[in-house]
């Protein structure tokens, strides 16, 4: 197959790759389409690395635009600061939600068993 020339073949490869490790392949056919989309993506001023570095750090099966933010810069979801462990920006609200209602500091939720629930020895 001959790839255009504005593809980062690197990527696009760890995408490739990325499809096969979750049991979902790339026909050729597909392939070709993928490209396409790619393509509309680049004509419309999405960084295509940023598109397919998305996909690949998300296992998503498919190609989506990168969001923007108000001042149109690109962005994609990424490990809170510090703390080394991707956290979903849903997560990242209902943490900061909890802390407002004085929840932990860090935003850990405690669990408290119902009155009257045997927790076992060992288990808690």
């Amino acid at each position: 197959m001959v790839y255009p020339d504005w593809l980062d073949f690197e990527i696009f490869n760890e995408y490739k790759k990325m499809r096969k490790q979750i049991k979902k392949p790339l026909t050729k056919y597909a392939e070709k389409l993928a490209i396409g989309k790619l393509e509309k993506f680049r004509v419309s001023g999405q960084d295509i690395d940023e598109v397919l570095n998305q996909s690949i750090l998300n296992c998503w099966q498919g190609l989506f635009e990168v969001k923007q933010d108000g001042n149109n810069r690109q962005f994609t979801s990424r490990p809170t600061q510090g703390s080394g462990v991707y956290e979903s920006p849903s997560t990242q609200r209902a943490k900061a939600a909890f802390r407002s209602i004085g929840g932990g500091s860090k935003g850990d939720l405690a669990i408290t068993p119902k009155h009257g629930t045997h927790i076992p020895q060992g288990r808690h």
